[in-house]
């Protein structure tokens, strides 16, 4: 005798609505659960949550291919429990190591003349708009560093 388990049409959509995604970050893994006819887009909005990267600075990975942001979860075929990798943007991720470099360059020197703090606050306000993107402490410390530096110039000329 044949036994079958009698579902409703509820359960089967509740349980296609959501989907569990394991993302890697390359060291780092992490569950998220997204809605099954949710974009890339939508998901890259949910890891900028976890991972501190805005979405533009992401490159989702899935099977080997990089994804648009307006291709649809279901269309491309992501199923539960499936693996995406997460790559920062190498253009975001060189112009952020400069700009760091340049920081560290100008807190260490102390520089005096008018057209150096000029420089400096051009480099402090590039420096501001970085640390909103989450960079880590020892950058904004750094930029801590230039401003006392750059208000010591103020009151010595």
């Amino acid at each position: 005798m044949l036994l079958q388990k009698w579902r409703s049409p509820e359960d089967d959509a509740a349980a296609v609505e959501y989907i569990l995604m394991i993302v890697s970050t390359g060291s780092r893994w992490h569950d998220v659960s997204i809605h099954a006819t949710g974009t890339f887009g939508d998901q890259k909005v949910m890891l900028s949550l976890v991972t501190g990267l805005w979405p533009s600075e992401q490159r989702l990975l899935f099977k080997g291919k990089e994804i648009d942001n307006c291709e649809h979860l279901h269309m491309v075929g992501v199923q539960d429990n499936d693996k995406v990798l997460l790559l920062e943007d190498l253009a975001v991720k060189e112009r952020k190591l400069r700009l760091v470099a340049a920081v560290h360059a100008v807190a260490h020197r102390g520089l005096v003349s008018a057209v150096h703090v000029v420089t400096q606050r051009r480099l402090v306000a590039a420096a501001h708009a970085v640390t909103r993107r989450r960079l880590p402490a020892a950058t904004a410390y750094a930029i801590a560093q230039h401003k006392l530096i750059t208000a010591a110039t103020h009151t010595d000329t």
